[in-house]
Parts: C-alpha cells; sequence; structure tokens
C-alpha cells in the first residue's frame, strides 16, 4: 500500500517513487 503522493506528506513511506524523482 504505497500512496502516490510520497513528497506530500508520506515520511513514513521511503522515497523511492515521487519523492526520488
Amino acid at each position: 500500500e504505497f500512496p502516490t503522493d510520497y513528497d506530500e506528506g508520506e515520511d513514513d513511506r521511503p522515497k523511492v517513487g515521487l519523492g526520488a524523482r
């Protein structure tokens, strides 16, 4: 269950999706 809002405020998940881009 990985939300597509990494850089939005999901610090719980690793920044490997939109956050790393």
